[in-house]
């Protein structure tokens, strides 16, 4: 009898190789030296004091001048007099 024949099996085997690529990537630096002038402003002032004072030359008389008692206040405030409450 002839030869019978199946349909041929296909296989597939991969070869993988590694091949390296170089990439170079450059970078620059620049620096910059900055110089900043800060103005700073003074404003000194002085400071006088003046002390004032007053006299008055009262002509005096034979009974002294009383001086009219303020309205009366609501109890218990008590008679006119230096301790009388404002």
């Amino acid at each position: 009898m002839p030869a019978q024949f199946s349909p041929t099996n296909q296989q597939v085997q991969y070869n993988q190789q590694d091949v390296y690529v170089p990439m170079i990537h450059p970078t620059q630096t620049t620096q910059v030296n900055q110089m900043n002038y800060k103005y700073v402003h003074y404003f000194p002032q002085n400071t006088n004091v003046v002390n004032q004072a007053t006299q008055q030359n009262l002509c005096g008389t034979v009974q002294p001048i009383m001086a009219p008692c303020p309205p009366p206040c609501p109890p218990p405030c008590g008679p006119c007099g230096p301790w009388r409450k404002k």
